[in-house]
């Protein structure tokens, strides 16, 4: 999972998907679905929305959320924001979310 996000950079972050042990891992490839969104606080209409055609990857057990420079160049995007990466077992269902967390954003990775 992201710990910070970064505008005006290529980016890409893994998300592992456990059972709810917490120690077993579900691979990705059980999953039809998976969306990856990124929201302004306060709001329920998201800046960026990924998929599984879009910028979600299956990599091994785990998905990869890749997003572009593009996606994120809001001038003065810097601050905290929530995102949000739901799966589901069907094309059409989502079920709660895995990560629904504040992330900050910062102007720029580091090179």
């Amino acid at each position: 999972m992201a710990n910070e996000l970064y505008a005006n950079s290529d980016f890409s972050f893994t998300v592992t998907v456990y059972d709810t042990d917490g120690i077993t891992v579900i691979p990705a490839s059980t999953y039809l679905n998976a969306t990856w969104r990124l929201f302004a606080t306060g709001s329920c209409v998201p800046l960026v929305s990924k998929d599984l055609a879009t910028g979600i990857t299956v990599v091994g057990q785990d998905f990869v959320v890749t997003y572009e420079k593009a996606d994120i160049t809001v001038s003065g995007i810097d601050g905290e924001y929530l995102h949000q990466f739901r799966v589901g077992t069907t094309a059409s269902e989502e079920l709660p979310a895995i990560i629904n967390a504040t992330v900050p954003i910062v102007d720029q990775c580091p090179a």
